[in-house]
């Protein structure tokens, strides 16, 4: 058992939404123009979670990744994506009452994703629109993506909590990673797009199977 933690960051991909159709529809339409094989939907679950550079290199065949392809790989997505970021994407069961119930405690939540800054929060405020977040974070050119611990150290200095006092709660090892590097108490989830044995592997703290069950880790 955990105490109440005095502020929570959650990622947003595969732990608030379930964002992978969508996803997964922008890689094949940019790896369609490009004239490249294209991967059924399940296999995005292992390629996303480090920002869409890695994302485009990871998709492309090892034979077609070169500067000049993942460039036009990268704003081929971007493009698609932008347009089509809400076709598909839903809140997971759950999420909403969690977010209800961690603020009627005054527990401050946040946002922290390898996703571009202005679409994560685009679709922070579409979908979850009726929560208030403290911060809303997404990749940017001042910091290096998860799981680099510099913006989640940097969200706790904003917040002007020691990192012991926040709660890291994300579907992924790059999630778990974060956490630790930053000194935080990692939760992970298992309704994402990874495993519960990743999550296991990656040391995290707490594993969840639903939303709600939070609550039964705090003391």
């Amino acid at each position: 058992m955990y105490p109440l933690p005095k502020s929570i960051i959650f990622d947003l991909d595969g732990t608030m939404l379930n964002t992978i159709a969508d996803l997964a529809a922008s890689c094949n339409h940019a790896l369609s123009e490009l004239g490249q094989p294209t991967h059924p939907t399940d296999a995005y679950f292992y390629f996303v979670g480090n920002g869409i550079t890695t994302l485009a290199r990871r998709i492309l065949p090892e034979n077609a990744r070169t500067p000049g392809n993942i460039t036009r790989c990268v704003s081929l997505i971007s493009d698609h994506y932008d347009h089509s970021w809400h076709n598909k994407t839903t809140v997971y069961p759950g999420i909403k009452e969690l977010l209800h119930s961690l603020q009627a405690k005054d527990i401050a939540i946040n946002v922290l994703s390898n996703k571009n800054e202005t679409t994560v929060q685009k679709m922070v405020a579409y979908f979850l629109g009726d929560f208030h977040f403290q911060y809303t974070f997404g990749a940017v050119s001042d910091f290096a993506k998860k799981p680099d611990p510099g913006r989640a150290l940097y969200l706790a200095q904003k917040l002007s909590l020691a990192p012991s006092e926040i709660m890291f709660i994300g579907d992924s090892k790059v999630d778990m990673q974060t956490a630790g590097n930053a000194g935080m108490i990692s939760v992970g989830v298992t309704w994402g797009f990874r495993s519960r044995q990743e999550l296991i592997d990656h040391d995290a703290h707490i594993i969840i199977d639903s939303p709600m069950d939070f609550w039964q880790e705090i003391d």
